[in-house]
């Protein structure tokens, strides 16, 4: 059975208790005050080189090739590329990739899927 208003009477004043008639709902937050940051669909690929020589890149995806002895390059995560060492002719030879498993080939195909380092070495 509902409980009706009950009217208090006293010292002149008219007290209304209102007993049962509705609920306070009350917010409850839980998490980060500021949104999640999306995943990054890019991961940076930073080439280096250690003595006479550059680095040529293919990304296989659009055939793009880029070379020098040192840049940061932006792809598309889970890209294919291939890095291939270039030694000076006739003053050096490609040792090794500091970074990368394995690190005696040359050309070496790695599938991009987070920022990686790579340094070719050359003697």
């Amino acid at each position: 059975m509902r409980r009706l208003p009950e009217i208090i009477f006293g010292s002149g004043i008219l007290l209304i208790l209102i007993v049962g008639c509705g609920m306070v709902q009350k917010e409850t937050f839980v998490g980060s005050t500021t949104p999640d940051k999306p995943p990054s669909l890019t991961a940076n690929l930073t080439v280096s080189v250690s003595g006479n020589g550059f680095v040529e890149i293919l990304d296989v995806s659009d055939n793009a090739v880029v070379s020098g002895s040192s840049f940061v390059w932006a792809v598309l995560k889970n890209t294919e590329i291939t890095l291939n060492a270039v030694p000076s002719p006739s003053i050096s030879s490609f040792k090794e990739w500091v970074g990368v498993s394995p690190t005696d080939n040359s050309p070496l195909t790695l599938n991009i899927v987070n920022d990686l380092s790579v340094q070719a070495v050359f003697e």
